[in-house]
């Protein structure tokens, strides 16, 4: 059986160009990863508890989903196989990634010159990539600032373009931990659904750009436990 390697380690023993990474390269990959698996999966979580606060019924039936999929005493642990058969949870947090992606932009250089319509962008050109602005196309989502956890239904995903969803951006420099955020999420998600109905209080959002999509607002609703 294969040993698994701590993240610490493996950096430890990690080169380049047969030279050890220095300190400040190891230091430089901890904070990456402390920053994508904290800040960026707490912005995805908060906007999409936001969103259901606001949509009763779509926070009805991610609830009867939980109900169905978690029923079980709450000591009992939460199997894997649990949190891949919240389908309509997924959804959720899908289209509440598409309206309100954690990392609203996201940036390239181009590595040689390439056309773009009737564009030619030279080679070493900064490109800024809005995810924001990219998830409310119009051309690839009908109604594109409305809340529908249903476009992300397997059956209605087949003809999406797909890079017309990207929250972890896509290609080789996509989210390394996009699969373990999801499941974060759909984790979370799931047990305040289980234990709490999620209330529209407080003023909506106000979004404001950064590294991480924030509100200037914050994030207010809130929790009403069930009986």
């Amino acid at each position: 059986m294969r040993k698994s390697i701590a993240f610490l380690d493996l950096l430890l023993q990690s080169t380049i160009d047969g030279k050890p990474l220095s300190n400040e390269d190891i230091r430089e990959e901890v904070d990456t990863f402390m920053f994508e698996g904290h800040d960026t999966t707490t912005s995805g979580l908060a906007h999409t508890l936001y969103l259901l606060a606001r949509h009763p019924n779509a926070q009805q039936k991610a609830y009867e989903e939980v109900q169905q999929v978690l029923n079980k005493s709450k000591t009992e642990p939460i199997t894997m196989k649990d949190l891949q058969n919240l389908k309509y949870l997924e959804c959720v947090i899908k289209e509440a990634l598409r309206l309100h992606p954690s990392v609203p932009l996201v940036t390239r250089v181009s590595e040689e010159e390439f056309k773009i319509g009737d564009f030619t962008l030279p080679r070493n050109t900064h490109v800024i990539l809005p995810l924001y602005a990219v998830g409310r196309d119009p051309e690839y989502f009908s109604n594109p600032d409305d809340f529908l956890p249903e476009r992300f239904l397997s059956e209605n995903t087949t003809k999406m373009h797909p890079f017309a969803f990207v929250p972890f951006s896509a290609g080789p420099r996509n989210c390394v931990g996009q699969k373990f955020a999801m499941l974060e999420m759909k984790m979370i998600i799931g047990k305040v659904l289980r234990d709490y109905e999620i209330l529209p209080l407080g003023p909506d959002i106000m979004p404001i750009m950064s590294l991480i999509l924030r509100s200037t607002t914050g994030m207010n609703l809130g929790l009403k436990p069930r009986a």
